[in-house]
């Protein structure tokens, strides 16, 4: 919720090349912002929908940078790559809830 807030606050507007990492393979953003996005859309304006000015998705695959922290499933990560782009997408552990073993299955 956090990112969206941010995405919707009209920062990434005024400072495009900011970039933020977001673990867990984007906290659940990945797969579920197309979703928040349609619903805000389909509000009407002036309900809280921001000062953003481009769809909430531009965001997150322009300003932010996801981890893989704990997500070692090939299946959640090829989805983020290719939601993201694999130059969006970096390797982390997510320690010390995960060990490094973990992890290594995964490259």
């Amino acid at each position: 919720m956090h990112a969206i807030r941010l995405m919707m606050s009209g920062l990434f507007d005024r400072y495009p090349n900011l970039n933020l990492v977001l673990g867990h393979l984007g906290e659940g953003l990945v797969h579920m912002l197309p979703r928040t996005q349609h619903r805000l859309y389909r509000q009407r304006f002036g309900c809280g929908l921001g000062k953003r000015k481009k769809p909430l998705m531009h965001y997150l695959q322009n300003n932010f940078i996801v981890t893989t922290s704990g997500h070692f499933n090939t299946h959640s990560l090829n989805n983020a790559i290719e939601v993201m782009g694999a130059d969006r997408v970096m390797f982390s552990v997510d320690y010390p809830y995960e060990d490094i073993h973990s992890g290594l299955r995964l490259v």
